[in-house]
């Protein structure tokens, strides 16, 4: 989701070095030429024993920028982002790389406005920069995950989906990263934010060290064994099988407005027809039931699916289809003769109103 923060009282202009170095504050003066009427503000970049020095000029009549810098280290790259005044997110909106001689020049625009341009304060600091990572975010999941590294160890954080910004001129993250993809840049900037660059284009994220939304949390387990029912018409036993499922979930971490659409259960089992070869080993539904949310300008009264809940089906039972003889002394139905066995499979499955579905499968135990 984009997030646009552009007007403010205060724009604040940072340059960002890659490779760590740091650029000291500047000053801001109006064009000498028409003082007290100049929408031309200039910043001198001091020189350090790290970087050379340089000036940023900021036209904010005309949404212009302009840095040009000498006796940098070459090769080096560079960010430019700023932060509205009171907050603490920051927007990239440029990126430079010095030259081989050591120069580096950026220029452009940015979109937006700002109330007062003649009382905005521009600055330009610094800071050093994480180089390397991944990102990842696989289906259904509310969250990125970034791992980066330095040189004290490996860190893995969490983008919420809707709280990533990009630079201007860029566009949103894919909304699948199913496999971890290189990330080119990480810049911690707070406790909070960050900004990290992935395939030429850099963002600004709020991140936690654990996802504060999370897809929802299921367990589903059962067990089955096999029963016989005295059939008084024909003189035998006919057996069943005793499925008994249980399950539970765990919804309570969804973003702000994404509840649960629809919960089901089901317990698959294979039908094996040895009577024809072909159509061996067939999935069989079992049990398969459902709760759906409905809301009440549909004309039938709202139903708020629970955040959290437990089901237990017992004594769901299913035909194995053989029977055995009354006076055999049979004790089971013999496994060559069953239409329907093992494995059989108990599934949860959770829709979300924003169109995911989650799905849990465990192979059922046989309680004999």
């Amino acid at each position: 989701m984009k997030r646009t923060r552009m007007i403010a009282i205060t724009l604040c202009i940072l340059l960002l070095a890659a490779a760590g170095a740091g650029i000291a504050a500047a000053k801001q003066d109006e064009n000498p030429r028409q003082a007290g009427a100049s929408s031309v503000y200039f910043y001198d970049v001091a020189a350090t024993d790290t970087h050379g020095s340089g000036k940023l000029m900021i036209n904010p009549g005309q949404k212009k920028f302009v840095l040009n810098g000498k006796d940098f280290k070459p090769g080096t790259k560079y960010i430019l982002h700023y932060s509205t005044s009171g907050s603490p997110d920051l927007r990239v909106f440029a990126t430079g790389q010095v030259t081989p001689s050591g120069n580096l020049h950026v220029e452009g625009r940015w979109e937006g406005n700002f109330a007062d341009p003649g009382a905005a304060g521009f600055g330009v600091g610094a800071s050093s920069a994480i180089t390397g990572g991944t990102i990842q975010r696989a289906a259904g999941e509310y969250c990125y995950a970034l791992i980066y590294s330095d040189a004290f160890g490996n860190y893995t954080v969490y983008l919420p989906f809707d709280a990533i910004t990009y630079a201007e001129g860029g566009y949103d993250l894919p909304k699948v990263i199913a496999e971890p993809a290189p990330v080119d840049y990480v810049k911690i900037y707070s406790s909070t934010l960050l900004i990290f660059g992935y395939q030429g284009v850099y963002y600004t994220a709020d991140y936690s060290s654990s996802p504060p939304y999370t897809p929802p949390v299921m367990t589903v387990s059962g067990s089955y064994s096999p029963y016989r029912e005295w059939n008084s018409e024909w003189g035998w036993y006919d057996w069943y099988w005793n499925l008994n499922y249980h399950a539970t979930y765990d919804a309570s971490h969804l973003p702000p407005g994404v509840v649960l659409q629809r919960v089901s259960w089901s317990i698959i089992g294979m039908y094996d027809d040895w009577h024809t070869p072909w159509e061996d080993n067939i999935p069989h539904t079992c049990l398969s039931q459902y709760t759906q949310r409905t809301d009440a300008w549909l004309g039938f009264p709202a139903i708020e699916l629970p955040v959290t809940n437990s089901y237990s089906i017992n004594a769901n039972w299913e035909s194995i289809g053989c029977t055995t003889c009354a006076l055999c002394g049979d004790e089971v139905c013999p496994e060559e003769e069953w239409d329907l066995g093992p494995p059989f499979t108990a599934i949860i499955t959770i829709t979300t109103t924003d169109g995911n579905s989650y799905t849990t499968t465990a192979t059922m135990t046989a309680a004999f």
